[in-house]
Formats: C-alpha cells, sequence, structure tokens
C-alpha cells in the first residue's frame, strides 16, 4: 500500500513538474495590442510629484510613462503592464500601490530594480492600477 501511494506521489509530481513547464513561460509573452494603442514613448523625463486631484491616466503618464511607456506598454527602461504578469491574479493593485510607495526588486525581468516613486501616495497609486486595469481590459486581458 505505501509503495502505491509513493509511486502515485512521484507520478503526480511529475506531472506537476511537466504541467509547469510546458504552461509556464520563462520569458513573459506580450499581448497583441490593440489598433488604438500607440508605440512606446521615448522619454528621459524623471517622474514628477503627482496631484490627488489628478486621474490615473494623468499619474501614470506623469510618473510611470517614462519607464513603462506611453499606454503602459514597456520600454527599454521598464516593463509592459499589458501582460498576463501584471493580471489582479498575480499582481493585485496593492501591489502597484506598494511598488510605487516603497520601490521594488526586480523578479520577472531584467530592467533592474523598481525606485520608490517619490509624491505617489496610496490613493494616487490606485488610480495608476486603476488606469492599467482599463488598459489590459483594452487588449483583452482578463
Amino acid at each position: 500500500m505505501i509503495k502505491k501511494v509513493l509511486i502515485l506521489g512521484g507520478v503526480l509530481v511529475a506531472a506537476g513538474a511537466v504541467y509547469w513547464g510546458l504552461f509556464t513561460p520563462s520569458e513573459p509573452e506580450m499581448p497583441l495590442a490593440s489598433k488604438d494603442l500607440v508605440a512606446p514613448a521615448k522619454s528621459s523625463s524623471m517622474p514628477t510629484m503627482a496631484s490627488s486631484n489628478m486621474t490615473g491616466r494623468q499619474l501614470f503618464e506623469e510618473n510611470c510613462a517614462a519607464c513603462h511607456g506611453q499606454n503602459a506598454q514597456g520600454t527599454e527602461n521598464g516593463p509592459p503592464f499589458l501582460n498576463r504578469i501584471y493580471l489582479p491574479g498575480h499582481h493585485s493593485d496593492m501591489a502597484f500601490a506598494f511598488a510605487a510607495q516603497n520601490g521594488v526588486r526586480s523578479h520577472h525581468w531584467n530592467f533592474g530594480n523598481m525606485p520608490k516613486i517619490e509624491g505617489v501616495g496610496e490613493e494616487e497609486a490606485l488610480k495608476i492600477a486603476g488606469y492599467i486595469r482599463k488598459l489590459q481590459r483594452t487588449v483583452g486581458l482578463k
């Protein structure tokens, strides 16, 4: 009996490893963007102070687009948010808020660590996350 349980356990572990290897990409894949989204703008501007009366789009353009691109499509300085890795099941809105307020270590991409964004508090970061979610839905990410 124990031998059968051990064999079954080994088979399940092997099946899980195969599944993980087949369905988890080593490099995140970019979805096809809608025709309404534009190519990332090259910008050398540094993030500026955010205002709590600005929209999520304005806050994103003011504080995030220099690295993450216009319409969150990414640049050579930061990853695209139009990727399934950044959907709420993997990166919640609070994860975006945490990253903006505290910075975050590089863990999915090779762009280096993200610094804390001065002047972006939780309220502003959640507005930015809302804008990113809208863009994700626009390109069919759910």
